[in-house]
């Protein structure tokens, strides 16, 4: 099952468009309706990747690297709030779920 939300975390879902890589930073975006959001984390090796979506297994665009996602993947993502209204994400990556569509 998917990871449940612990206490001072929230959670969004949506389709990952966009993986922003910088120098000792990754941005993932997020399209959550009609919205694009960016969350934080520190390097690919800090994120907790797991797929409950059998077409990822199979599917070309599989690999998770920089750049424009070929095809949009369905996720539900675990983050920590960002604090401060001038925050530059909506927060800090916990974990990133690979759902299907029509998961509910």
């Amino acid at each position: 099952s998917v990871r449940r939300k612990a206490e001072g975390e929230e959670q969004a879902r949506g389709d990952l468009v966009t993986v922003e890589c910088t120098a000792g930073e990754v941005f993932l975006h997020l399209l959550v309706e009609g919205r694009t959001l960016r969350f934080r984390a520190r390097n690919f090796e800090s994120l907790p990747f797991v797929s409950y979506d059998p077409a990822m297994a199979r599917g070309r665009d599989r690999k998770l690297t920089c750049g424009t996602r070929a095809a949009a993947n369905h996720v539900l993502l675990t983050y920590r709030p960002a604090s401060g209204a001038s925050a530059a994400t909506y927060g800090e990556v916990v974990a990133v779920d690979f759902v299907p569509r029509e998961w509910k």
